[in-house]
């Protein structure tokens, strides 16, 4: 399967039950089935030329027959269990149609036309909506003439194409492998559709989706693309939405007996002749239909894409806003209390904070005593951690506040579950990644999890510094509560009839302190759970983008609903100037507890550095390390997170137990109060620490940056690393450096805590270096390390210490410079041009330049033997603008358009794996660092960008439009000259 969304075992009922449940609970809108036909082939029966060079036992042999479809009665051995496993899929597959027509699902189940399954119990007396459609695959790209068999419960029009006789085909039978070196049978060449087939069955599924009234659902801004925008990153490849659409319009056209033309040219034939010229073919498929007498006729439904002209989207590009210089939505209820903020005084809002928690307080007391009862009917493992909660007045507050997190209140009560089916809260959203294993075979898995743990347990004993840490931690969990024991290997086997299965207990390094981390993959409990839901936090990005708006709101337009944003041009109202506060919840998942039934579940295995032995403990809190338990806890964070914005009006982003808060001068105090008090109420223990709980502040620490508040006033957000992750990141360095070889794993890490610590400071060079890294990494477990690498990661770590903090403002409410760029390389690379147009609104400057690219760069990117060089001719004029343009581009919101996708991705994603791009990018990054430009790169067709006449060295169109041309500066494209080396 080719990017599965998820994997299962349709051999097994586990598997199969998995299937049907997603069909029964709603959660699939259509199914395409194909069963194997490998023992329903009629090509069993043709017997194999005797010249043809066998392997023995290669000639295969019928298993079924027309008079015994299910399978023949003499088999034995292999053929037989061949053939009654493919039975046990067809009646699965029966099935799943079951419960399709039942559910009114869309399905297609394909196998050949002749194929002997269609015989077989499992597909007689179908269902009255049910019905067979054939094909030929060369009519859908295969190269063979295989007619092909569709049962289906709707009727598809271009799925009935059968051979034209237009065309040559490959022959059946015994042919040379793709290697040359064999023979196959051209059968198992034919396994695999053609992409031009499935793309035919995703239309035909579409159209009958449409019909059904389901659309596919509008992906253009979802909320991690709206929460870097907001941060002022562009999101990278299709997540970047589209500033404006490739065509102008798009034009229907049947045709039928004529080839459907690419491109509409000068001289087309009919019908096409009607079609605006150049129009680009978008998409064609053969629809069958039947005529008055029942004959086929055939025809060819196609799209056209019309471009706009050069002039036309240009005129376009000035009506855009620059995604990054405008506001973007933040999470509603933060905006509610922004606006609540901004529209009340001071005092007012604090009045209303202190009334809501007198109001709950009161309720507190009022629910006492149902308190109680509920806690005398909790499981005492359950009771044990939630002790000090209030239960009922935070169910009162999640209803009150429209948390909408239906099962939250039962799983809490009842303990969250580590094993199964996790439930559906329907607050994050949907991925379905369904179980490896079931609970049941988790269990059966006991056996040897068991044996294997001591073993496993032992590595940990190599760092007596770590197991020692682990050890005390475990032992002051068990001081808290929140495990039992230690318990021996035969006390357990006695409380769980022998059914349990360990995890282990390892230690991480977090700076001076040690985290024990409970393992809960090794012996797949983690397998065992099916989750629908993907975990959905934006960490840094969210609290940037807050603060960005929070400060601009004063310039805020905000529809009814809170779902759409806009701001109006700065004027007297300026920036509101703002304080920051990370809230840390104390021991967060241990403030949860996890159910009852999972007990055989939850037990860990602990190195004891002083009996040298493993010790077991059972975890009634929630472990850290269960998938299960990062879900529960953030569900419950979540909710938290909504009660302060909606029932206290407090703006506040959460990242696992890290709360961000966020305030406006004059009530800090009022913020930091009304959290703390909320927490208390509902029992959730904050840590209190001096370096924990600070007060508000211009600068405050979260998820390892220093969020710099400073320049709020002035509209103006900094973001850059603690100084404890540059020690951290350094020394980590520093001990790679020191050796001669290191496990590949300890460079990842190193990689990926550089690439996210550049994220935090301005400019994509050490994003640049750190690949650079990678080019010298060599596969395997070890990697040598030698001076080149050594020089290559410090330049990688000195590029992130030389950084500029991250910096991102509010909404100028200048338009954006509009910029075209354009390369052209022809005749294999001997002609090689460029050019680029700049547009300011602002006040109609219009400049261009073309002209060949230097003789000596092309001779470089000729140098390892490239003859095609287009992609590196169309990123160069992006550096000759920002080279040539520097003052008019400094400090400006720029719209960039660019023809060609390899060159688009690359500026995007500041990466390329192809090596001549990579000096290019890097003095591209240094160029932004210098001109603190926010650039945003978008796609134009070829035929309607504006510089395409500058690229050729054609001018004479865009100075009559008054564009004027300029000499492009080439002095600066250096490394060292385009910014501070790295």
């Amino acid at each position: 399967v080719k990017g599965p969304v998820a994997k299962v075992n349709l051999e097994k009922k586990s598997g199969q039950k998995t299937v049907l449940a997603w069909i029964n609970e709603d959660k699939v809108d259509a199914v395409m089935l194909a069963p194997p036909c490998g023992t329903s082939s009629r090509a069993r029966e043709i017997p194999l030329p005797k010249t043809a060079t066998l392997r023995k036992g290669m000639q295969p042999l019928p298993l079924r027959s027309n008079a015994s479809p299910n399978g023949l009665p003499h088999l034995q051995g292999v053929a037989k269990l061949k053939v009654e496993a493919a039975n046990r899929l067809y009646k699965f597959t029966r099935d799943v149609i079951n419960a399709c027509i039942q559910k009114g699902i869309p399905f297609i189940c394909e196998n050949p036309k002749r194929s002997l399954m269609w015989l077989t119990d499992p597909f007689l007396d179908l269902d009255s909506t049910c019905r067979f459609q054939f094909v030929h695959a060369c009519m859908y790209g295969s190269r063979r003439r295989k007619s092909t068999g569709l049962l289906m419960n709707f009727d598809a029009a271009n799925l009935k194409s059968e051979c034209d006789g237009q065309h040559q085909h490959l022959p059946w039978g015994m042919v040379e492998a793709t290697d040359g070196k064999s023979k196959v049978f051209s059968t198992s060449l034919e396994t695999e559709y053609p992409t031009q087939f499935c793309r035919q069955l995703s239309l035909a599924f579409m159209d009958q989706l449409n019909r059904q009234g389901k659309f596919l659902p509008d992906v253009s801004h979802k909320d991690d693309q709206v929460q870097k925008m907001g941060a002022g990153t562009q999101p990278r490849g299709n997540r970047s939405p589209l500033l404006l659409g490739e065509f102008k319009f798009k034009v229907d056209i049947t045709s039928s007996g004529v080839p459907v033309p690419e491109c509409i040219s000068q001289d087309v034939h009919p019908p096409f002749q009607g079609l605006p010229l150049h129009a680009k073919r978008i998409s064609s498929r053969e629809i069958v239909s039947n005529g008055e007498n029942g004959e086929k006729i055939k025809k060819q439904q196609s799209v056209f894409g019309v471009f706009r002209s050069p002039w036309d989207f240009f005129s376009r590009t000035l009506e855009i806003e620059h995604p990054l210089d405008s506001p973007q939505l933040v999470d509603k209820d933060n905006l509610r209390a922004m606006i609540f903020i901004r529209d009340h005084t001071a005092a007012e809002v604090a009045t209303f904070r202190t009334k809501q928690l007198k109001r709950f307080m009161d309720r507190a007391i009022a629910l006492s005593d149902d308190e109680k009862a509920l806690k005398e009917s909790l499981d005492p493992d359950v009771r044990s951690v939630l002790h000090g909660k209030r239960l009922l007045l935070f169910k009162e507050m999640a209803l009150e506040a429209q948390v909408g997190d239906e099962t939250l209140f039962d799983e809490l009560v009842e303990g969250f579950s580590l094993t199964g089916d996790m439930p559906e809260s329907k607050q994050f959203p949907t991925k379905l990644k369904p179980a490896l294993i079931s609970v049941q075979q988790l269990k059966e898995s006991a056996v040897w999890a068991k044996k294997m743990i001591q073993s496993s347990c032992r590595r940990i004993a190599l760092d007596e510094e770590v197991a020692t840490a682990v050890y005390d931690e475990t032992l002051q969990q068990l001081a808290d509560g929140w495990v039992r024991g230690p318990f021996t290997e035969q006390q357990l086997d006695e409380k769980y009839n022998g059914c349990w299965v360990p995890s282990k207990r390892f230690g991480v390094k977090q700076g001076a302190k040690i985290r024990a981390v409970d393992d809960f993959s090794e012996f797949l409990i983690n397998a065992s759970v099916s989750s629908t839901e993907r975990l959905q936090l934006f960490g840094i990005d969210e609290v940037i983008n807050a603060a960005r708006t929070f400060l601009g709101v004063d310039l805020l337009q905000v529809d009814p609903e809170f779902s759409c944003v806009w701001a109006v041009p700065p004027g007297r109202q300026g920036f509101r100037p703002l304080k920051g506060r990370a809230l840390d919840l104390k021991a967060a998942y241990k403030q949860l507890a996890r159910s009852p039934k999972d007990a055989w579940a939850s037990i860990l295995a602990v190195w004891s550095p002083r009996s040298k032995r493993v010790e077991f403990f059972e975890s009634v809190a929630l472990p850290f390390g269960s998938v299960c338990a990062v879900m529960a806890f953030n569900r419950m964070a979540r909710a938290l997170r909504i009660i302060l914005s909606r029932l206290f009006m407090l703006v506040n982003t959460n990242f696992f137990d890290d709360f961000c808060q966020l305030e406006t001068l004059p009530l800090c105090e009022s913020a930091w109060r009304t959290a703390e008090l909320v927490m208390q109420l509902l029992g959730w223990k904050v840590s209190m620490s001096e370096d924990k709980r600070l007060p508000f502040s211009y600068e405050f620490g979260m998820l390892g940056a220093i969020v710099d508040l400073t320049l709020s006033g002035a509209g103006r957000v900094m973001v850059r690393n603690k100084d404890s992750r540059m020690r951290d990141i350094g020394a980590l360095v520093e001990q790679v450096c020191e050796r001669t070889q290191v496990p590949a794993s300890l460079v990842e890490t190193l990689k990926g805590r550089l690439l996210y610590a550049a994220g935090h400071s301005f400019g994509r060079c050490t994003q640049l270096a750190v690949q650079l890294v990678s080019r010298l990494s060599r596969k395997g477990p070890l990697l040598l390390v030698d001076d080149e690498f050594r020089a290559v990661l410090r330049n990688a770590f000195r590029s992130l210490s030389n950084s500029k903090p991250r910096e991102v403002s509010a909404w100028s409410g200048r338009p954006p410079l509009i910029v075209f760029t354009d390369g052209a390389c022809e005749e294999d690379g001997t002609l090689t041009t460029h050019g680029a147009t700049m547009y300011d609104p602002e006040n109609g400057t219009a400049l261009m330049f073309g002209d060949n690219v230097p003789d000596d760069w092309v001779t470089k990117w000729k140098c390892h033997g490239k003859r095609q060089l287009i992609c590196q001719a169309e990123i160069f004029p992006i550096l000759v603008c920002k080279a040539t343009w520097a003052k008019y581009l400094s400090g400006r919101a720029i719209l960039w358009f660019i023809d060609n996708n390899a060159a688009l991705s690359a500026v995007i994603r500041s990466f390329s794996a192809v090596l001549e791009n990579f000096e290019l990018l890097m003095i591209n990054a240094n160029l932004d660092v210098r001109l603190q430009c926010l650039n945003w790169y978008s796609r134009v067709p070829s035929r309607s960008n504006l510089s395409d006449d500058p690229s050729r060295l054609c001018f004479g169109d865009l100075e009559a439009k008054g564009f004027v041309r300029c000499q492009p500066s080439y002095e600066s494209l250096t490394i060292e000259r385009s910014g501070e080396v790295a």
